[in-house]
């Protein structure tokens, strides 16, 4: 009994200690990789678009003119901004300090760049951050992700408002993966923890059609000898296979509601939450002009 129980104590923790690693690695800035990587937010307004500008460089300290520089590369196509003939020059960092509610604070950037020697002013704010240790090849070196609220070049809309969270209880997305083992946690980017979840409920699975097969086995030898010896070996195996499937059935129980309350409670990967009409005094953000 106590055998069968031990691959599901060490699934649960296993998963557990996933976690603690994940939280105090230094390859990256955040346990898990945002959703907004991969999965770029979409804007209310057809004025407004949601990029995500990626630098490579030795270390993960860059600079605002950095980060909006890698920002002008990634710009939609349609807008028809080439970053071929960027000049770069000194930029001027202005802090206003009005309508600031707690410790925020917005930094205002003027960037003088050209294309194609035809200037267009460009607004921007900087969402979010991320950036992770990468190896390749024996070359170490840091992938930087920025996520930019940008507003088509010759318009100042209002920007949405957007708030950063790890938790996905008001997700309906993660409430209905819930059901199915793991597939949450791979939904909301803990993929380690999502696959040992999944792949403990199959082994448990594995183990309770295993057992009855056993059972039934057994069960089905006893009336075919007439010996009183055999017949109670082969009850004796007949029961301790029930109490194996059993044990499987309330592990895998155990382990779906386990999987359930960790959809729903435990914090993902951090997502965007994109809101219509942002205000002067909203969400902490970089704005940025550029003129090209």
């Amino acid at each position: 009994m106590s055998k069968l129980k031990l691959p599901l104590i060490v699934l649960v923790f296993l998963g557990f200690a996933v976690d603690i690693y994940a939280q105090h690695s230094i390859s990256r800035s955040d346990p898990l990789k945002p959703r907004w990587v991969k999965s770029t937010p979409t804007a209310t307004k057809r004025d407004l678009v949601f990029v995500v500008a990626k630098e490579t460089s030795l270390n993960h300290d860059y600079s605002e003119r950095d980060a909006l520089e890698a920002l002008a590369t990634r710009l939609p196509r349609a807008w028809k901004v080439s970053s071929q003939t960027i000049l770069n020059d000194e930029s001027v960092i202005n802090r206003d300090k009005q309508g600031i509610t707690d410790s925020h604070q917005t930094q205002t950037i003027q960037t003088t760049v050209y294309s194609e020697g035809l200037p267009m002013k460009l607004e921007c704010e900087l969402v979010d951050t991320y950036w992770e240790l990468v190896s390749n090849n024996g070359q170490t070196y840091y992938d930087c992700y920025q996520l930019f609220q940008v507003a088509a070049p010759g318009t100042s809309p209002r920007f949405d408002k957007w708030a950063k969270t790890e938790y996905y209880i008001n997700d309906p997305v993660t409430w209905g993966l819930s059901l199915i083992p793991g597939a949450a946690q791979m939904h909301k980017g803990s993929y380690v923890k999502g696959g040992i979840i999944m792949g403990g409920s199959v082994a448990l699975v594995g183990g309770i059609i295993a057992f009855e097969n056993q059972r039934s086995s057994y069960m089905s030898k006893i009336s075919q000898t007439h010996s009183a010896d055999v017949k109670k070996t082969y009850n004796n195996n007949a029961n301790n296979a029930a109490l194996g499937r059993n044990i499987c059935i309330g592990g895998l129980a155990a382990l779906y509601v386990y999987n359930i309350l960790d959809a729903i409670i435990a914090p993902g990967a951090r997502r965007i939450i994109v809101t219509p009409s942002a205000t002067a005094d909203g969400q902490y953000g970089l704005s940025a002009s550029l003129s090209f």
